[in-house]
């Protein structure tokens, strides 16, 4: 699965963005770019396995109850980016001696297991909704920018 989605087709856009000090751009891309990885959540939401005994992890939860998205925590200066996580070991119940890690498992397959992917066909579904949605939220921030 890629790391990033790349915009094309916006030139226009892009040189206006550029052209922006990083701070203004940065108020205008930001929750864009927050709202296009909650839609890629919500659809690995949708794709992720419960199956007859619900999977349900420790307090009852079950793992797309532990998904989030968050800012990337180790991003490269100048850059935005967010990534859809899982729950902790301690809230997915996994001990902290053991080496298996059940989205891990699930997504990549294990050696007992084939890949029962979430994740992969979650972007695969939303990747041109996410880039539309991005660019039109990106617009309305702009114009509010420009006109507040």
């Amino acid at each position: 699965m890629p790391n990033s989605i790349e915009v094309t087709g916006v030139d226009p856009l892009l040189k206006v963005l550029q052209q922006m000090p990083a701070k203004l751009r940065n108020k205008a891309l930001r929750p864009a770019i927050r709202d296009g990885a909650k839609l890629v959540l919500a659809k690995a939401k949708e794709f992720v396995p419960v199956d007859a005994d619900g999977h349900q992890l420790p307090g009852g939860k079950h793992l797309r109850d532990t998904l989030k998205v968050r800012a990337n925590p180790g991003r490269k200066r100048g850059t935005i980016e967010f990534r859809i996580f899982t729950g902790t070991r301690a809230e997915l119940g996994i001990p902290a001696g053991e080496k298996g890690y059940y989205p891990f498992a699930l997504e990549y397959g294990s050696l007992a297991h084939q890949p029962i992917k979430f994740m992969e066909p979650a972007y695969l579904h939303t990747k041109d909704a996410v880039i539309y949605s991005v660019r039109a939220r990106v617009l309305r921030n702009l114009g509010a920018l420009v006109s507040g």
